[in-house]
């Protein structure tokens, strides 16, 4: 959309109001809200934003004979590798490569960002961006963050708990301390959003014919009997714990003032082994969209399947981030899904079943697309960002749940696998946003900027930078959604509201059923053409209702809450709880 175009638009719908009705009213605020940019400003942050893009994409960094090409190759490494020094390499050169360029960009962006949003009638670009969730307002999002991170605290705690002492016993007391920040490096992400690469160092599987049981060397056997009693009681409805454990003496959290064996291979990709690699649909796109039509949802049309690029698509390698894309044409929608969105070749099994939870979340907003194709193209987007995201996922939820678990021992090892990829990526969402509206604001001056990210960083994820940052860092442009000036907060938003969602479509599945549902984390909706004509409708509306009428109509509920979420993790915090009481951990940093 060019800023003349944007103009004469804004121009036109401003004359409406005067005689438009409550019809049009909805129309009209959607076309004339956000930032307005002059001709000028839009050339120059679109410049400002290309040239960060491609900072970021162009990142090929060497190491030991070894070179790593962008994002895909970096996610790889930290995810699988255990030799402490190949990870802090990893993870400095990776920040050290994209903050210093992309800081003048970034910080030059700021102030054009800040020039629209005043002209658009907002205090700065933050407050833009937060207004466009319709919760409640600019200061209303900042409310929600903090009330709902309040909520988490004491399952976080719990979870940030038993990744340190998993990582102490791992790497050594020298590099992680008994009490206090986790180094960010070596939590099993670039990032330090996603914690499910170290699923198996917090709960190992054993070999066959041996206990399943997590050990360590000074708490072996006490974990185990404490395994052994809280696995017998994992899967028993404690309706007391609905909405989250009641802590008694052992929890000494208090919130502060606010991915064995050393070696590592890696298997280098050719050209030729690129070349080899097809387009295709790979296997876990067709199990998901199996499962949305099982809800009653419309097959997805077959242009959708000949159009999408599926797979690593030569000469992308750099820049493969998961896209679902709207043609706003009669059934043509498609996604571009790398291998590495979701696993290299070759993946292991929890890189395999990260491909499978990314097609559900890029499946969510295709069907998005198709159920308001119907509207007019202003109401041909979702209630807001954040609706959007949380589609896909809510029904994964759903999906992880159809399989019942073949053993206590799988119930607890799924629930954890899901507290590491949600919980660390939510108050990772937090620290970031609330980053870029501080900056927004004016609160921090610009050579302050990356020491206010690791105090929000240490806040709300209890990390730490693993050695001295210098002073020309920016470490948040490490992270793609920076240089891509992409608003964060809707995965925070969509984190916490799919199991809102989930809670209330397993309900309704079980509407006429004469038993009650089960507990959340065992409750399946598949088949269940009621809870999916009930989401179908949501969907359908687009952008012609709001936030409140849709999560209204979603959860029972008008406000966002991490009740439904600590309700299906229960059973995890009764396990987390005993066991952190068992090998005495400290709660908190």
């Amino acid at each position: 959309m060019t800023a003349g175009w944007q103009r004469r638009r804004l121009g036109e719908a401003d004359r409406l109001w005067a005689w438009a009705g409550p019809e049009h009213w909805r129309m009209l605020h959607l076309i004339t809200r956000g930032p307005r940019y002059t001709a000028l400003q839009a050339r120059k942050l679109s410049g400002l934003v290309s040239d960060m893009r491609d900072i970021y994409q162009s990142v090929v960094l060497t190491h030991n004979g070894v070179s790593y090409v962008g994002e895909p190759d970096f996610t790889h490494l930290m995810r699988t590798a255990r030799d402490p020094a190949l990870l802090l390499w990893a993870w400095e050169a990776w920040h050290n490569a994209l903050g210093p360029p992309i800081r003048p960009l970034f910080t030059q962006a700021v102030d054009v960002m800040n020039q629209a949003a005043r002209r658009g009638g907002y205090n700065d670009m933050g407050e833009a961006w937060r207004s466009e969730l319709e919760m409640g307002g600019g200061v209303g999002v900042r409310a929600v963050v903090g009330r709902v991170l309040d909520q988490l605290a004491p399952l976080y705690a719990l979870l940030h708990a038993h990744v340190r002492h998993a990582l102490r016993i791992t790497y050594g007391g020298d590099l992680v301390p008994r009490v206090g920040p986790i180094p960010a490096h070596l939590v099993g992400d670039l990032f330090g959003q996603d914690w499910t690469a170290l699923l198996d160092l917090i709960l190992p599987v054993d070999p066959p014919g041996e206990e399943t049981t997590p050990r360590d060397s000074a708490h072996g056997d006490a974990t185990h009997s404490i395994k052994r009693h809280t696995l017998q009681h994992i899967d028993k409805y404690d309706h007391e714990d609905a909405h989250g454990y009641t802590y008694g003496d052992a929890h000494e959290y208090t919130q502060g003032d606010a991915h064995g064996d050393t070696t590592h291979q890696t298997r280098h990709l050719t050209p030729e082994n690129k070349q080899r690699t097809k387009h295709h649909t790979p296997k876990h796109n067709h199990e998901a969209e199996q499962f949305f039509q099982g809800l009653g949802f419309p097959p997805l049309p077959q242009q959708f399947w000949t159009s999408s690029v599926v797979g690593r698509e030569v000469g992308r390698e750099k820049d493969c981030h998961p896209r679902s894309l709207d043609m706003f044409a009669p059934g043509d929608y498609r996604m571009i899904l790398c291998e590495e969105a979701g696993g290299r070749i070759g993946a292991g099994k929890e890189e395999k079943k990260e491909r499978l939870s990314v097609a559900y979340h890029e499946l969510g907003h295709i069907h998005y697309f198709q159920a308001y194709s119907h509207q007019p193209t202003v109401f041909r987007d979702g209630v807001n960002s954040a609706l959007h995201e949380t589609i896909g996922d809510a029904v994964h939820l759903a999906a992880l749940t159809s399989t019942p678990p073949t053993s206590e021992e799988n119930s607890l090892r799924r629930l954890l696998r899901l507290a590491l990829a949600k919980l660390p990526l939510i108050t990772f969402a937090a620290a970031l946003d609330t980053w870029r509206w501080d900056i927004f604001e004016g609160k921090i001056d610009e050579k302050d900027y990356n020491s206010h990210w690791w105090r929000l960083r240490l806040l709300y994820q209890g990390l730490s930078p693993p050695s001295s940052r210098p002073k020309t860092a920016l470490d948040p442009a490490a992270k793609f959604h920076v240089p891509d000036n992409t608003p964060y907060i809707r995965y925070f938003v969509a984190g916490v509201a799919q199991f809102q969602v989930h809670k209330e479509l397993c309900e309704m599945s079980y509407v006429h059923s004469p038993s009650p549902p089960p507990p959340l984390h065992l409750c399946s909706i598949a088949g269940s053409h009621t809870a999916g004509a009930h989401l179908w409708r949501v969907l359908e509306a687009g952008s012609s209702e709001n936030w409140a009428w849709a999560l209204q109509e979603l959860t029972g509920r008008r406000e966002l809450d991490a009740g439904s979420l600590l309700q299906h993790f229960a059973p995890l915090t009764r396990w987390l709880h005993l066991r952190a009481v068992t090998l005495n951990l400290t709660l908190g940093w």
